[in-house]
């Protein structure tokens, strides 16, 4: 090889590295800003509502986690895999994609209001939590992982700041001038027009780079999409085990002022889970190149330790105020929300776990191991009930809390056997990982 080849090849590697690193500061950065502003946004939300009425508009937004999971059907753990593994195939899959999710998130809507109309009028959703669930549903036609396939992470993230960002204003100009008249009702309509917003915002640049093909092709490969996608998409339904179903179960056991307690210390996930979703986006990307049968052994593993360090870092950048500070963090809010300083520390320990399950999960997905996945959710879905069934009734909100942390734990433990499992496997000289193969 020639000077001039090296020369070129390391120039390469350097931008490369250096595209990665920009992409990864910019979105990390973005994010804590995000963090900020929710914290701070929640806290007076949560203040000015109480406790009950920030349980409503909690119980709404688990409800409509559903509708949103039920739509997405797993694409957005697979879609960002398949667009870098079959490229030809670009705008066909984010056509049928698109088709897909309007689908769903129709169907799951109707669904939702039908079963509604069923439900105990003390736990029955009015017109203001209908809304809050169908703005949440909608967020799954989000083109977030077509940005992140082209590589696109920054500006999908600048475009998300600019919809919170207005939300956050609304907010805050109704605190500041009609303070009594901020209400789950007012927030809905916010969350709806926000997210209408940023729809137009990553559409608007993202369709005219897209040959969109609604046609009988189109809908054939929605249903192919859906089909390859039921076992992670049934993960993806178990995994609200440990978030949505907890919140709702605590509600129709324990009572909204219950579940405002418990849905405050679950700010904590949330707050972690912005931060480490822009280390999953680059992540991800990054691990469906690196299983590829041409990328070395020491290689993948030398990626693995590293994600998985960073991920934790992050993680206990939340995490661990949570469990040493609790009542600290607590005392910002009014005094009836002291008493959730137990949920909050637990949640703690919960959410360095998560930054843990993260990196075996997106590896799993990566080789197609996604049957495998879904049995190790499923069975913590069910650990997750069984626990909720026994602890809710006697320890309410810690009860919940310490059931998210004991059935999720032992999921991520068992898919991390199965990587190291499958780790093992291809040290041996197998090159490509056991997952099913996908014709392209």
């Amino acid at each position: 090889m020639t000077r001039s080849n090296l020369f070129t090849g390391l120039i390469s590697k350097i931008s490369a590295r250096y595209q990665l690193i920009d992409t990864l500061f910019s979105l990390v950065g973005i994010n804590i800003i995000l963090a900020g502003l929710s914290f701070v946004t929640t806290l007076f939300i949560a203040n000015i509502l109480g406790r009950e009425l920030f349980g409503d508009l909690s119980y709404a937004i688990a409800v409509g986690g559903y509708c949103f999971t039920i739509a997405y059907c797993g694409l957005e753990r697979t879609l960002v895999r398949d667009l870098v593994h079959f490229p030809k195939r670009f705008d066909n899959y984010i056509s049928s994609s698109i088709l897909l999710r309007c689908l769903m998130v129709t169907l799951a809507f109707v669904g939702i209001v039908g079963l509604n109309a069923f439900t105990a009028e003390e736990n029955r959703l009015g017109i203001a939590g209908m809304v809050v669930v169908f703005a949440v549903g909608i967020k799954a036609l989000d083109l977030g992982q077509v940005y992140d396939a082209w590589n696109k992470m920054k500006q999908h993230a600048v475009y998300f700041l600019m919809e919170r960002c207005l939300y956050f204003a609304c907010i805050w100009l109704t605190i500041l001038f009609f303070r009594a008249s901020l209400s789950v009702a007012v927030i809905s309509f916010f969350m709806l027009g926000s997210i209408a917003f940023g729809f137009f915002l990553q559409y608007r640049w993202a369709l005219p780079r897209i040959k969109i093909k609604a046609n009988t092709e189109a809908l054939a490969l929605a249903g192919e999409m859906l089909k390859k996608n039921l076992w992670i998409w049934s993960a993806v339904l178990a995994t609200l085990s440990f978030g949505g179903l907890s919140k709702i179960v605590l509600k129709h056991v324990s009572g909204s002022g219950e579940l405002g307690g418990y849905a405050l210390a679950w700010q904590v996930v949330l707050l972690g889970s912005i931060l480490i979703t822009p280390i999953g986006r680059v992540g991800s990307l990054r691990m469906a190149k690196v299983v590829q049968p041409d990328v070395s052994q020491a290689r993948r593993i030398r990626f693995l330790l590293q994600y998985t360090t960073l991920s934790v870092l992050v993680g206990t950048v939340i995490g661990l105020p949570a469990i040493c500070f609790p009542t600290l963090i607590l005392k910002l809010f009014r005094p009836e929300y002291v008493s959730a300083a137990a949920s909050m520390r637990i949640l703690g320990i919960y959410v360095i776990i998560v930054a843990i399950g993260q990196v075996g999960y997106q590896y799993l997905i990566a080789v197609r191991k996604e049957r495998v996945c879904s049995l190790c959710f499923f069975l913590a879905g069910f650990v997750s009930i069984a626990l909720y069934y026994v602890l809710i009734p006697r320890y309410a909100g810690m009860g919940a809390a310490l059931a998210v942390l004991l059935s999720h734990g032992f999921g991520i433990l068992i898919s991390l056997i199965v990587v190291l499992s499958d780790l093992r496997y291809t040290a041996q000289g197998h090159t490509i990982p056991r997952g099913k193969k996908v014709k392209k």
